[in-house]
């Protein structure tokens, strides 16, 4: 997708359907977590709908979403800045960027093609509470763990978090076979 915003500056949901080979549904599936985070923005209406580089839209680095924005809507903070420099790094606002932080597809939409990132900065910065299926969502999202840190915790949800990788440690082991 990113290779054709660079080229077209835009993506239809008929381009991403040719190269995706899903449905017009699939297509909505996978971009509406990045329009929601900003990283897409949608131009035009009913089939005429186009996605652009929105104001989440890193170009040359990693992956930023829910960082402060200037007034032109771009990111602009520290985390911004990093990851523009460093094209495995993804860095989320889990307050900014997520719908909620109780529900497993809320967690999942959130670190939706982050597997692809080596290391994920999760910022739980004015979060006070997150659900234990939430919290394995983030952490392990849909294809199995990348390197993650959690920073800006509040007590429920470092003990949330933790209670997430107990709980994954628990069931690989009782799929190990001796």
């Amino acid at each position: 997708m990113e290779k054709m915003l660079r080229e077209k500056g835009h993506v239809t949901n008929r381009d991403l359907r040719r190269a995706l080979a899903i449905s017009r549904q699939g297509v909505w599936k996978q971009v509406r977590p990045l329009v929601e985070s900003g990283e897409l923005a949608i131009e035009g209406v009913g089939r005429g709908v186009r996605y652009v580089a929105g104001p989440g839209f890193v170009r040359d680095g990693g992956v930023v979403r829910g960082d402060v924005l200037d007034q032109w809507g771009t990111p602009n903070g520290f985390w911004a800045a990093l990851v523009k420099n460093a094209p495995r790094v993804g860095y989320v606002s889990v307050r900014r960027a997520s719908r909620g932080t109780h529900r497993k597809e809320h967690g999942l939409a959130l670190v939706h093609d982050l597997r692809f990132q080596s290391f994920v900065v999760l910022d739980f910065e004015g979060v006070e509470s997150v659900s234990d299926t939430f919290a394995e969502a983030v952490l392990f999202g849909e294809y199995g763990s990348f390197q993650t840190i959690a920073i800006n915790t509040a007590p429920k949800v470092r003990l949330a978090l933790d209670r997430a990788v107990r709980n994954k440690s628990l069931r690989l082991l009782s799929d190990t076979t001796y």
